[in-house]
Parts: structure tokens; sequence; C-alpha cells
């Protein structure tokens, strides 16, 4: 009976070793999960940060190709503007052109009137 005992203890204390491994893996395993949260977490933090950054990226872009479309439109306009411009500048030339030949003809009639008389 004795050594039914001692080997009742032996495996006991065996058993005993065993689930203080297991225990141990256990909490070695939480504390590893608990790590890895905390980690999920900050990477989480950063995550929305850069989706933030990105946003106002995005909107700085935006607000750039506005203001390059507004600059296009600009530049057509000064364009057109330009244009009639010049156009109106042509005009007068003809119209400079065609009173500087009346002048021409009047100025001639008067001679001629002068020599007349």
């Amino acid at each position: 009976m004795r050594k039914l005992a001692e080997r009742t203890q032996k495996s006991l204390a065996e058993i005993n070793a065993t689930i203080n491994v297991v225990i141990q893996s256990i909490s070695d395993s939480s504390q590893q999960m608990n790590d890895n949260a905390s980690g999920i977490e900050s990477l989480s933090i950063v995550s929305m940060e850069a989706s933030t950054k990105v946003d106002e990226v995005g909107d700085a872009v935006a607000l750039g190709v506005g203001l390059a479309v507004e600059t296009l439109e600009s530049y057509s306009k000064n364009a057109s503007t330009t244009e009639k411009m010049i156009s109106d500048v042509l005009v007068m030339s003809k119209l400079t052109n065609s009173a500087h030949e009346s002048v021409e003809v009047i100025k001639d009639g008067v001679d001629k009137l002068a020599n007349t008389i």
C-alpha cells in the first residue's frame, strides 16, 4: 500500500507540474495576445491618421485643380479680349487710312481749286 501511495504522490506531482506548464503557456499566450492587441490598436490609430492626411491631400489637390481650371478660363478670356482689341485696332487702322485718303482727295481738290482761281 505504501508503494501505491508513493506512486500516487509521484503521479500527482507530475500532474501538478504538467498543470503548471499548461498554466504558464496559457499565461504566456494571453500576454502575447494582449501585446498583439496593443500593436493592432496602435496600427489602427496610425491608419486613421494616415487616412485623414490622405483626405487632406485629396482636398488640396482638388483645390489646386479648381484653381488651375479658373486660371485656364481666365487665360482664355484674356485671349478673346486681346483678339477683340486687335480686331478693333485693325478696323481703326482701316478707318484712319480711309480718312487719310479722303483728306488727300480733299487736299487735291482744294489745290486744283486754288490753281484755277
